[in-house]
């Protein structure tokens, strides 16, 4: 839409002839067109070889360089050597002499073969220092890595910077100095190459390529990677001087959250929503998925008024850009679930209120999905309220659940029909799939009961139900932690003020946690301490719990934005950030710090849940 923006259409005007030299002229121009981007590769064949040949021609004056050394080793071994025998002394005229030559032979002039054959018969020893330069590349993987401890690399990063102005580090002050010399010809010869080409190229074909969809791709793609370089460095600085205490002060200080990072909403191209689903990437840990729903109500929109209807609308964002979504997903009908496909790098997968699932890829660069299901038939018949990716790498399963009780599951690759289909026989708020095996799951209701579901054998269908809430369950989250456990440890929210903890083998809770003000829309375990787990709800406030600490009260609270509703949780898979979205579409990135889990914390936790048990 930018580039029709400064464009004056032509009228389309009737008669015969006119439309015979509107579409010649319009040929004319496609034609132009495909001249212009073809003379574009050839330009970009040319430079490729240009560079390369830069390229060549640096490594061949690192290999005279190399033979350099050896023959300076050498001569400086045989002076040594006459040194320990006779007792020579270099003598420093000599030597001065001597300078100039070698200076002609590093630089690869004609003079350097007779330099080196000189030295070799020379009694002159002299010492060259060769300091090791500085290489630094950056990549998608270099921009991933330091993200899974970003305070540590951020101290990292300032130690070795101070090591290198006062010169006591690797290389010292004088290697920060010497700038990469090849590097340096390398990027002057591919400047030199492109501006040539530019300047080759006639204005009307220089116009024709920026109407290209490769030209606004590439200016796309290098705006989002200098960005990311520039807001990276920021960050880093910023790490640094809010921890100068070191590492030891965050395990003194015991569990703690702080805002970090936060979207800002008004630099976003959608209109003003609620965040309704939240999710974190497993093949790139900076990037997190924010779905939005209307600006009614949480995600599953069971509260929306009817017919307010807006379309679907998600963005995929990244650590390293704070004011620009990396991608954007659009669909026909409102969001109510979403999640990142895990082991398919790109795939997204969403629910809609109208019942349609669908998928979007990342690879393809469309915010239109790149495969839906259809309306009819043995879909959805109603608004899904919740879309899960569960399983592993060799037994993934996307499933999702709708309010007319059907539960059905899809393959990664395609949408056209459902690889299971269920009916549960209730109005379902919530899904959440066991630890150990994707073969059974739990499932909250609008009348707020909870219910363990099995999909295969004779017990299919619902299997056993839990005590009741007295409001509609919200979410269920079930703890990562109990894999070589006999049951599943779930938490479960609702809309009656409260939060119920419960063992999958008992029909009553372990504990209720009585003591919020207002609704409750959601709730996570932490992925890295077995006890903690946090909580949104109505009063804008986030708390953070710790059943080793207390079951009575939060460790830690915190509120985002100016909303009075939090209404979706998920934190990173290491456990140091929860992502938290509210209903004025704020969303932040907050750090988690202490929660790293001590050796015995797991038999504490066994021992604490024993004593709620018996305190029932």
């Amino acid at each position: 839409m930018a580039r029709d923006k400064g464009r004056v259409r032509r009228p389309v005007v009737s008669g015969g002839g006119d439309t015979q030299v509107l579409a010649a002229e319009e040929a004319g121009r496609a034609e132009r067109i495909r001249e212009a981007e073809a003379r574009l590769v050839a330009l970009r064949a040319s430079l490729e070889d240009r560079v390369a040949a830069a390229r060549e021609a640096a490594e061949a004056r690192k290999a005279r360089a190399d033979r350099m050394r050896i023959s300076l080793a050498a001569a400086d071994g045989e002076a040594a050597a006459t040194a320990e025998a006779g007792g020579i002394v270099a003598d420093g005229e000599a030597a001065a002499r001597a300078r100039p030559a070698l200076a002609d032979a590093a630089t690869g002039t004609s003079s350097g073969g007779d330099a080196v054959s000189g030295l070799a018969r020379s009694d002159v020893v002299v010492h060259m220092v060769v300091r090791p330069r500085r290489r630094e590349t950056y990549n998608k993987a270099t921009q991933t890595r330091p993200l899974a401890g970003e305070e540590a690399s951020g101290r990292s990063a300032a130690a070795a910077e101070r090591s290198g102005a006062d010169g006591t580090g690797v290389g010292g002050a004088e290697a920060g100095k010497a700038p990469d010399a090849e590097e340096g010809d390398d990027m002057a010869l591919a400047v030199a190459a492109l501006e040539a080409a530019m300047k080759s190229v006639p204005p009307a074909e220089r116009e024709a390529l920026a109407e290209t969809r490769a030209c606004a791709a590439f200016v796309g793609k290098a705006a989002r990677q200098m960005e990311r370089v520039l807001v990276a460095e920021e960050r880093g600085k910023r790490i640094e001087e809010g921890r100068e205490g070191g590492a030891d002060e965050e395990e003194k200080r015991g569990l703690d959250i702080a805002e970090v990072f936060a979207i800002d909403v008004r630099s976003s191209g959608r209109d003003e929503r609620g965040v309704c689903a939240l999710d974190w990437s497993d093949a790139f840990p900076e990037l997190f998925l924010v779905g939005y729903g209307d600006s009614y109500a949480r995600g599953n929109n069971a509260f929306a008024p009817r017919g307010a209807v807006a379309p679907g609308y998600m963005e995929l964002w990244s650590l390293s850009l704070p004011t620009v979504p990396e991608y954007v997903f659009r669909a026909q009908s409102p969001i109510t679930s979403a999640a990142l496909v895990r082991h398919h790098g790109g795939l997204v997968l969403g629910g809609t209120h109208s019942g349609q699932v669908v998928l979007w890829d990342t690879r393809t660069g469309l915010e239109t999905p790149v495969a839906a299901t259809q309306l009819a038939g043995a879909n959805h018949g109603g608004p899904v309220r919740s879309a899960v990716v569960a399983g592993t790498a060799n037994n993934l399963t996307l499933a999702t659940i709708s309010g007319d009780g059907a539960f059905i599951t899809w393959a990664a690759d395609s949408l056209a029909a459902p690889t299971e289909r269920l009916n549960i026989g209730c109005a379902p708020s919530c899904m959440a799939f066991g630890s150990s095996s994707p073969n059974s799951f739990y499932i909250g209701t609008m009348t707020g009961s909870l219910w363990s579901v099995e999909r295969h054998g004779s017990g299919k269908g619902l299997a056993a139900e839990y005590a009741h809430h007295s409001a509609m369950v919200s979410a269920l989250s079930v703890s990562p932690h109990t894999a070589t456990l006999d049951y599943d440890l779930l938490l479960a929210t609702s809309f009656d003020w409260k939060t119920s903890l419960w063992r999958s083998d008992m029909s009553s809770p372990v504990y209720v946690f009585d003591e919020f003000v207002g609704y409750l829309y959601d709730v996570a375990w932490s992925p890295r301490h077995p006890s903690v787990f946090a909580t949104a709800g109505a009063r804008g406030r986030i708390q953070l719990w710790d059943l080793l600490v207390s079951p009575k009260e939060p460790v830690a609270s915190i509120g985002i934005g100016e909303s009075l509703t939090v209404t979706s949780l998920a934190f990173s898979s290491d456990g140091s950030r929860l992502l938290a979205g509210d209903t004025s579409g704020h969303t932040a990135v907050i750090r988690v710090t202490g929660a790293a889990p001590g050796d015995d914390d797991f038999d504490r936790l066994d021992a604490v849940l024993s004593a709620l048990e018996q305190a029932l």
